[in-house]
């Protein structure tokens, strides 16, 4: 799991820190049941492909867009700067990366889509799964398989792409809004350094902290004060 205090003392006590604690919990068990899925069902990426990044860029809901840009804030602040002013207007995720063995410099803060790519189900219009083995993944036999040939196909059931995102979905509680991945993560930027500074200054019990806590390389740039109302914004 990641770690996020470094937003500021009692992150875990707001409203977006309780959510970000929720949703890596929901990201690792995930991660856990996909790797799983590819492990006991021989199924991998081929090496060094990457063309589902360089041919798609994800829409995400408000809570996919601050994890990851805690995750950029404390684990890779040199992207920062690159992020929001960021101005290309090519296809593909901005943040692909070509020479990059993983291709994703933020593969561990990556959102759910990107998570559940080509080895999760999909329910049909009956609520049954179905799932379509990635063409780029060589295969024996059929690429399609539905819910009645599942149990043959697979020692281990994928798992179902619905069943998380609505369990994202749940946890955004009325921000279930999806915006473009650039976009989004500038705006979640800007509310997590603005609570960052809030928690250096006022927290939550009225107490004062040093901003000295905050470590060097936390990629948190006080750039404005939030209003009065900020505890219901954060």
């Amino acid at each position: 799991m990641l770690q996020f205090e470094g937003i500021g003392p009692r992150f875990r006590q707001t409203r977006t820190g309780k959510l970000l604690y929720d949703l890596d919990a929901l990201y690792d068990e995930l991660d856990d049941g996909i790797a799983v899925f590819q492990r006991e069902n021989n199924l991998t990426c081929p090496q060094g492909c990457g063309i589902c990044c360089s041919q798609f860029e994800p829409d995400v809901t408000e809570p996919e867009a601050d994890f990851l840009a805690a995750y950029v804030m404390l684990y890779k602040p040199d992207l920062i700067k690159t992020i929001i002013e960021n101005r290309s207007t090519k296809a593909g995720c901005f943040l692909f990366r070509e020479t990059d063995p993983q291709h994703c410099p933020v593969y561990s803060g990556r959102p759910l889509i990107c998570r559940m790519f080509a080895f999760t189900a999909v329910n049909d219009k009956q609520g049954k799964p179905r799932f379509s083995l990635c063409r780029h993944l060589p295969t024996a036999g059929s690429r399609h398989v539905n819910s009645e040939d599942m149990s043959k196909a697979f020692s281990i059931q994928p798992p179902v792409m619905q069943h998380y995102s609505s369990r994202v979905t749940g946890l955004a509680n009325g921000l279930q809004e999806s915006t473009p991945l650039r976009m989004a993560l500038v705006r979640s930027l800007d509310k997590l350094r603005a609570l960052a500074v809030y928690l250096t200054e006022d927290v939550l019990d009225g107490s004062t902290v040093q901003t000295d806590l905050l470590p060097e390389d936390s990629g948190i740039i006080p750039t404005r004060r939030h209003p009065n109302n900020r505890n219901r914004y954060f």
